[in-house]
């Protein structure tokens, strides 16, 4: 779920309107972005939840085995929504060097959708290919939430993944800011 009307302020100039305003682009973004995906989300899965409540085992959806266990999955959906808008924003970021958006946006879905487990779940992935895939950011948008969900993690696996998770945070949003700042340093708007 990319924001079109971002792409659109940053190809046809209207993104010096934003730059006017007495807050940081980059801050704004981010928090344009994480409303438009939780309201979105929030909206999609109560009635998903719903039906899946009432299902007859074993499609029934059940719990993780503890409160603790429930905790650090809502810990880690939490992270792994503020990683996966902090990756998009560095899309948006890197739109300001393109002349049109459809290759970056074309690349990054693709990449993402595959790279998350959104197409082949990650554990069902290569031994040799998993393991590089699950120590990138990607692994951290959804399969780290939906592996403490299932259980499917030890103590020790538990607070690596979500260590890797702040770590890809850390590093995305840091990136994000020196990106933008250096892209609104070289914005030249031409009139018309």
């Amino acid at each position: 779920m990319l924001d079109n009307e971002l792409f659109d302020l940053i190809t046809d100039g209207n993104v010096a309107y934003e730059l006017c305003r007495p807050i940081r682009l980059y801050d704004s973004w981010f928090m344009r972005n994480l409303a438009m995906r939780m309201s979105r989300a929030i909206l999609r899965c109560i009635p998903i939840l719903l039906v899946a409540a009432f299902l007859p085992q074993p499609f029934k959806a059940s719990p993780p085995a503890s409160a603790g266990m429930l905790m650090a999955f809502f810990i880690s959906l939490a992270l792994g929504l503020f990683v996966t808008v902090a990756f998009v924003m560095l899309v948006y970021g890197l739109t300001f060097y393109t002349v049109s958006s459809q290759g970056i946006r074309m690349v990054s879905t693709l990449g993402v959708e595959f790279l998350s487990g959104g197409v082949v779940p990650i554990p069902f992935f290569p031994d040799s290919i998993r393991s590089v895939i699950e120590i990138m950011p990607f692994a951290s948008m959804q399969n780290t939430p939906f592996l403490i969900y299932s259980g499917s993690l030890s103590p020790h696996e538990l607070m690596r993944a979500m260590a890797l998770q702040v770590m890809w945070l850390f590093i995305l949003v840091l990136l994000g800011h020196l990106l933008y700042r250096d892209a609104s340093r070289r914005i030249v708007l031409q009139g018309g």
